[in-house]
C-alpha cells in the first residue's frame, strides 16, 4: 500500500496544484489585466489545452490498466478509446458546435451550448462514469476516494455549464458571474480528470506491489482484495 499512497498523495497535489494555478490565471487576467485569459498573446486554447491534455492523460493510464490488471482489463479496454474521444472532442469542442447546430435547428431561444450538449452527450458520459465506477470496485480505498472526487468534480462542472446555458444570455458573456462559471467549469474538468488519471494510476501502483510482493523469495503475497 505504501507506493499507491506515495501515488495518490502526488498525484493528488498535481491536480491541486493544476486547479489553483488555472484558476489563479483567469481570475488575474480578468480583475488585473481587466481581458479574459483566452485574449492575452496564444492563449486562446488555454482551457481546451489544459482539459484536453488532463482527459488524454487518464486515457493513457486507463490504457495502462488494460494491459496490465486482468481484474479491471474489460472495462479499460472499453474506457480508454471513449477517453480519447473525449480528449479529442475537448480539444476541437466538437460537443459546442454539435449543440450551436442543434440550438439553430430547433430554435431555442435563450440557450447556450452548455444547456445542450450535456444531454446530447448523456449516454457517452453516463458509460463513462460508470466504467470508472466499476473499476473504482477493485481499487484500493486510497484510489477509490480519487475516483470519488474526479466524478463529483466532473459533475459539478457539467452543472456549472448548465446554470451557464440557462441563464448566460440574462448575465452577460465575459462578465464577473462568466469568469467564476468558467473557473468552476474548468477547475473541475481540469481538477476531475486528473483526479480520476491518479485513481487509475493508484490501481496500476497496487498491481504492481502485489506482482513485487509474489516475485519476492520466501515472502507469499498477502491476500488484500486489491486489483491483480
Amino acid at each position: 500500500m505504501g507506493d499507491t499512497s506515495r501515488v495518490v498523495r502526488i498525484g493528488a497535489a498535481l491536480a491541486v496544484a493544476a486547479v489553483v494555478c488555472q484558476s489563479a490565471l483567469y481570475l488575474w487576467s480578468w480583475f488585473v489585466l481587466d481581458r479574459p485569459l483566452y485574449d492575452i498573446g496564444n492563449a486562446a486554447r488555454f482551457n481546451s489545452s489544459a482539459g484536453d491534455v488532463s482527459v488524454a492523460a487518464a486515457a493513457l493510464v486507463a490504457g495502462l490498466l488494460a494491459i496490465s490488471v486482468r481484474a479491471v482489463r474489460v472495462p479499460a479496454l472499453i474506457l480508454t478509446p471513449l477517453l480519447v474521444f473525449l480528449a479529442v472532442d475537448e480539444g476541437t469542442e466538437v460537443h459546442e458546435t454539435i449543440a450551436r447546430h442543434v440550438i439553430g435547428w430547433l430554435h431555442i431561444p435563450h440557450a447556450g451550448p452548455g444547456l445542450v450538449w450535456p444531454f446530447l452527450y448523456a449516454p457517452l458520459l453516463v458509460a463513462v462514469g460508470l466504467l470508472i465506477m466499476r473499476i473504482a470496485l477493485v481499487a484500493p480505498p486510497q484510489a477509490r476516494q480519487m475516483f470519488e472526487i474526479g466524478l463529483a468534480a466532473l459533475v459539478l462542472a457539467v452543472l456549472a455549464q448548465l446554470v451557464w446555458g440557462a441563464v448566460g444570455d440574462r448575465l452577460g458573456y465575459l462578465s464577473n458571474a462568466h469568469i467564476f462559471e468558467i473557473v468552476v467549469e474548468e477547475g473541475g474538468e481540469l481538477g476531475g480528470w486528473l483526479a480520476i488519471a491518479t485513481g487509475f494510476a493508484g490501481v496500476l501502483a497496487a498491481h504492481q506491489s502485489g506482482l513485487a510482493r509474489r516475485r519476492a523469495p520466501g515472502r507469499p503475497a498477502p491476500r488484500t482484495g486489491t486489483a491483480r
